[in-house]
């Protein structure tokens, strides 16, 4: 299982990146031209209206990253505008699984090992349901990388600037980027470690997390939402019930492979260690902030899965042949959930294409004395746009 390939890692990550690219847009060949019904067209409309500073509207958090995705698809054609979302949110997907691929691959690991830990993210099963393509979901896929990062022992060996850089874009997405810091504090616990180093990487989750914290103020940051769904349902089939249950389940499994079966390296103990931890966590909060919804299964799953995978891969218990036969049959036993959920649901394919909707709005603001007009989107929804927006469109 140690043997590792020698070849440039950056040809091999370009190469993972569009492979990973190629898988996005497969899932969502269905979605790809329309608009999510969540969160609609809101974000480009308020980046058409206030340019870049639409980057500092908290909705009721900052939303950095999705926010400037919008501000860059407000400079494409208005027919354009839902295949340019869906690219830009694909890439950031496709990023942050590379960036998986890179940290897990400087533990004692395969590179294919490695890629697979990174792919994870994107064959999440439960992403099908309303994530591919959504930039209103694109704060989880920057989640999974930061937790990622923050959960290696190589944290404090890596490129302090990229590091922070990362930490401070998913802290001003994401208000959970505060879960960071849990295993940023186990690693300061250890002897011979160079606090000062690791200062830097924690000053700038927290202070992030601060930020969002105002932003949001003490009752909302506590509160949940309103509308949440906490009481499982008659007939919650197996895709909600994985999961709710699936991460915790998973974890708990992991963490008494890497305690029990010992592995071999300390990097890998440490790294399975904090992410199926961070797994659980973030499962419990989302599930306490947000109740049941396929939105908060898809990272603390993928966390769960490549810390199942690195236990795997070394643990020392058995011989380097059945570890290789336990990991190929832990992989095909994850395709199933993700062959079954492979596809963008009937949530983000229903419904006409943008372009065709934005076309036949510009002929009926043409030809009639209409100040706005009503465009389907995806789910069911749809948006009110003034005539004179879509004609100049």
């Amino acid at each position: 299982m140690r043997a590792r390939n020698t070849s440039d890692p950056n040809t091999f990550r370009l190469v993972l990146f569009g492979a990973f690219l190629a898988m996005l847009f497969a899932r969502s060949w269905q979605s790809f031209a329309k608009l999510p019904a969540d969160p609609g067209y809101g974000y480009v409309s308020d980046a058409s209206r206030d340019g870049f500073q639409s980057l500092a509207i908290g909705d009721p958090y900052f939303h950095l990253a999705a926010r400037a995705i919008a501000w860059l698809t407000s400079f494409a054609p208005l027919e354009w505008q839902a295949v340019v979302l869906s690219t830009l949110v694909h890439f950031v997907w496709a990023a942050c699984s590379v960036y998986i691929v890179y940290i897990t691959s400087l533990e004692a690991i395969p590179r294919w090992v490695s890629a697979i830990a990174g792919s994870m993210l994107i064959l999440a099963p439960h992403a099908s349901e309303s994530s591919l393509g959504n930039v209103g979901n694109v704060k989880w896929p920057l989640l999974a990388a930061a937790m990622v990062l923050c959960s290696s022992t190589r944290v404090l060996t890596l490129h302090r600037v990229g590091s922070i850089a990362l930490l401070v874009v998913t802290g001003l997405t994401q208000p959970l980027g505060l879960l960071c810091v849990i295993p940023l504090l186990r690693l300061g616990l250890k002897s011979g470690v160079d606090r000062r180093r690791l200062l830097p990487i924690i000053s700038a989750v927290l202070g992030t997390s601060v930020l969002q914290f105002l932003k949001v103020g003490p009752t909302a940051a506590t509160s949940g939402r309103d509308a949440r769904v906490v009481d499982p349902w008659d007939g919650m089939g197996i895709f909600w019930w994985s999961g709710l249950l699936g991460p915790i389940m998973v974890a708990c499994v992991t963490l008494a492979f890497v305690w029990v079966g010992k592995p071999r390296s300390d990097g890998i103990r440490t790294l399975a260690t904090n992410l199926s931890i961070g797994a659980v966590v973030l499962g419990g909060i989302t599930y306490r902030m947000g109740g049941i919804a396929d939105l908060y299964f898809v990272v603390p799953l993928t966390l769960a899965l490549i810390a199942a995978l690195l236990a795997l891969c070394d643990l020392r218990a058995i011989g380097a042949r059945s570890r290789t036969v336990a990991v190929a049959a832990s992989i095909a036993l994850i395709l199933v959930p993700t062959l079954k959920w492979f596809s963008a649901s009937h949530y983000l394919s229903s419904g006409p294409a943008w372009s065709a909707e934005v076309r036949s709005s510009q002929e009926l603001c043409s030809t009639s004395a209409l100040q706005l007009v009503e465009i389907k989107i995806a789910g069911n929804s749809s948006v009110q746009l003034e005539c004179e927006y879509v004609l100049r469109g």
